[in-house]
């Protein structure tokens, strides 16, 4: 996500944390560095986009039943009393 898209539902990081940013040898200001630092250790780098399409929309949820029905099949193994 990215544009105004990601930014009207906070999907947005520190500038510098992202891999197109300049390097971090370019911040020259000790407090700045300390806050690229500070940004980095705690979001990390953001990877390059790896989706460009919208994810498919997801299926319905399995029902209860339908999961008991599946299970059906199982072989139920209890231990032998003495």
């Amino acid at each position: 996500m990215t544009g105004k898209k990601a930014i009207g539902v906070m999907n947005c990081f520190h500038f510098m944390t992202y891999d197109t940013a300049p390097s971090l040898g370019m911040v020259h200001d000790s407090n700045d560095r300390r806050k690229v630092e500070k940004a980095i250790s705690e979001v990390g780098l953001v990877p390059t986009q790896l989706f460009k399409v919208p994810h498919p929309a997801r299926g319905p949820r399995p029902t209860t039943t339908s999961a008991i029905s599946r299970s059906s099949n199982l072989k139920i193994y209890r231990p032998i009393s003495k």
